[in-house]
């Protein structure tokens, strides 16, 4: 029995499912605009837990990003509200990005309006984070600096 240009179905299988979970695993990080939106939702849920992981402020330790943050949105902007959407996000670089943001800064007050804002993102060990000190004082009060 001669089986030139024959390959096994199970090998063939094998091959499949390990292209088709890598192709998983490369899709499943976290782009700019996920990141992003996630640090958007935590900054105006309060989520200090959150906000510390999203943030990179240079070789700074994860404690005391959060105990910045605590103060950020516990004690100095505790009742600031705001909306917020995304209207573009762009790669500028193999470490760097940005996302454009729509902000109505004290949502409650009648007379607010949108105001566009930019967020810093670098990559830091192969996840996005936002650089929170590159970011303006005037989109959010108090916000955590080096």
């Amino acid at each position: 029995m001669n089986r030139h240009g024959r390959i096994n179905v199970l090998a063939l299988g094998v091959i499949v499912g390990l292209v088709l979970l890598s192709a998983l695993f490369l899709l499943s990080r976290d782009g700019i605009a996920q990141v992003s939106a996630r640090f958007m939702n935590a900054l105006a849920q309060g989520n200090t837990e959150q906000l510390a992981q999203l943030t990179y402020l240079g070789d700074r330790k994860p404690d005391e990003i959060k105990a910045k943050w605590e103060f950020t949105v516990n004690q100095a902007s505790k009742y600031y509200r705001f909306k917020w959407k995304i209207v573009s996000v762009s790669e500028t670089g193999p470490d760097m990005g940005a996302a454009r943001l729509q902000l109505i800064r004290n949502s409650d007050s009648l007379s607010s309006y949108e105001e566009n804002f930019s967020l810093p993102l670098v990559r830091v060990d192969g996840n996005w984070k936002v650089d929170v000190a590159n970011i303006s004082r005037d989109m959010y009060p108090s916000l955590p600096r080096y």
